[in-house]
């Protein structure tokens, strides 16, 4: 269901022994680099080159992403909502067909890209520019159907994250769940 990311994590387990640390960690390194860059690029939109850089390193190496950072296996998450930023950035340049190709990249990397692109699309809503906020978010309306595909009509992933049914309790309480926990993650309770 996520089959950039074969190309961008697996495929180096498939490569490499289990103790080649030192060039897994050297892909780590090159990964949270790139991901600096475009984050960077993206921040630069709206102020400047200094604080930008800052912006960036705080945005990925926030004590609450350590698992996103330093766990290999789980930088697909820094990956897609870097390459949304980038994406984002390119689009804001003019350089649209790039800016579609990143975020076709980004939305197949994460099945939690959609939240991203929505984001990133209202930013561009809120400019009042309608065909960037398009460009931006139809890779992602690609991947939704892809996904249904792949995990509901053909049943090729173990893991379908999308429920049989949908109850408005139950999103209701997963929403309270998630501003509690984003508290509580990031301040704590005591």
């Amino acid at each position: 269901s996520i089959p950039v990311l074969h190309y961008t994590h697996y495929i180096f387990f498939s490569l490499l022994s289990f103790e080649s640390i030192f060039l897994i960690s050297f892909i780590k390194s090159i990964y949270t680099a790139i991901c600096c860059f475009m984050s960077y690029k993206f921040f630069s939109l709206f102020t400047d080159k200094y604080n930008s850089i800052i912006i960036s390193f705080l945005f990925l190496f926030w004590p609450t992403h350590d698992s996103t950072v330093y766990w290999f296996l789980g930088q697909y998450l820094m990956l897609t909502i870097s390459f949304y930023l980038y994406s984002y950035y390119l689009i804001e340049k003019g350089n649209i067909k790039s800016g579609i190709f990143l975020a076709f990249f980004a939305s197949f990397i994460s099945y939690g890209s959609t939240p991203v692109a929505l984001s990133l699309a209202f930013l561009f809503l809120l400019k009042r520019r309608v065909r960037n906020s398009i460009y931006l978010v139809l890779p992602n309306i690609v991947y939704i159907i892809y996904y249904i595909f792949v995990s509901k009509v053909f049943s090729i992933s173990p893991v379908s994250r999308i429920p049989d049914t949908i109850q408005l309790f139950s999103v209701v309480k997963n929403f309270i769940f998630q501003i509690i926990s984003f508290f509580d993650s990031n301040f704590g309770l005591g």
